[in-house]
């Protein structure tokens, strides 16, 4: 993989890390750093994975009109299952990437002239008040599901750790297991509330004083949603 290939390094520039924080701060905006690389991983990840679906997704088009052409079955549900896990496994990595990069709604007639301190104490109060909860509830909701997928019994034990035994299986004939990406979608949640953390301690770093750790892209247009 070139330079050009890796996360960061055809976009933004990444922030400059504070150098004078207290020592707690500090050590808190090392996990932040830390998170901040496994979200621009997971983007880079997800937008490989949009070239792979839309391959796919051609593949099982042409096998379409061929077969009614030929008067033959050729597309496959092991393609079809494969074009929509691709397609959910990049949505949810797209999780963390996007709310590093502030690409979550906002209501920017009013937030876009605030003072960079201004914005992040609101974005402190926001994050922690409602979309970290939303992210705890989504993994509780999301885990009981996800871990029967994977072959959890009812009754909360697990008959073995060969998970590939016993993990749920298509209900179309050919098709891929959906046990692994039903755990996706808790994965996808935690990735989720990790950056929002990390995004909190970002803005607690801003109003410490350090605006240089925000991302901030200066070619993205005024947003009013």
């Amino acid at each position: 993989m070139t330079d050009a290939d890796e996360p960061g390094v055809d976009g933004a520039a990444s922030p400059a890390e504070p150098g004078d924080l207290p020592g707690w701060l500090a050590a808190l905006d090392r996990v932040r750093a830390g998170s901040d690389r496994v979200a621009e991983w997971c983007g880079w990840i997800a937008a490989r994975l949009m070239l792979v679906i839309f391959t796919v997704g051609i593949f099982n088009v042409i096998l379409r009109y061929v077969g009614r052409a030929t008067g033959q079955t050729l597309v496959s549900n092991l393609w079809i299952d494969t074009q929509w896990q691709l397609y959910a496994l990049a949505f949810l990595l797209g999780f963390p990437y996007g709310i590093k990069h502030q690409l979550n709604p906002r209501v920017d007639f009013w937030y876009a002239d605030f003072s960079a301190r201004r914005k992040a104490l609101i974005d402190v109060v926001l994050h922690t008040l409602l979309l970290l909860p939303f992210c705890i509830l989504a993994i509780q909701l999301t885990w009981p599901f996800a871990a029967r997928g994977m072959g959890r019994g009812f009754d909360g034990t697990w008959s073995t750790w060969r998970l590939w035994e016993v993990w749920e299986t298509s209900a179309n004939p050919d098709g891929l297991p959906v046990g692994p990406i039903k755990l996706m979608m808790t994965v996808g949640f935690v990735l989720f509330a990790v950056q929002v953390l990390a995004e909190i301690i970002r803005n607690v770093v801003v109003i410490a004083g350090h605006e240089e750790v925000q991302v901030v892209d200066p070619d993205q247009p005024l947003r009013v949603e």
